[in-house]
């Protein structure tokens, strides 16, 4: 089995209960990152990363 295709798509994922604020930010969801693997025997699947963000982060 041979990987044909990788597609990697953006996602906005806004919050369900709204805004959130810590150190003096407010942001309004996650940006998340889904990843399509195809092959050439017909089996594809997906994967999805959705970090925390960087108001988690010292800066």
């Amino acid at each position: 089995m041979k990987i044909l295709r990788i597609a990697v798509y953006g996602l906005e994922l806004p919050f369900t209960d709204g805004e959130y604020r810590c150190r003096n930010r407010t942001e309004h969801g996650f940006t998340s990152t889904l990843v399509e693997i195809e092959t050439d025997a017909g089996v594809s699947g997906w994967g999805e990363v959705a970090p925390l963000g960087a108001f988690y982060s010292d800066y």
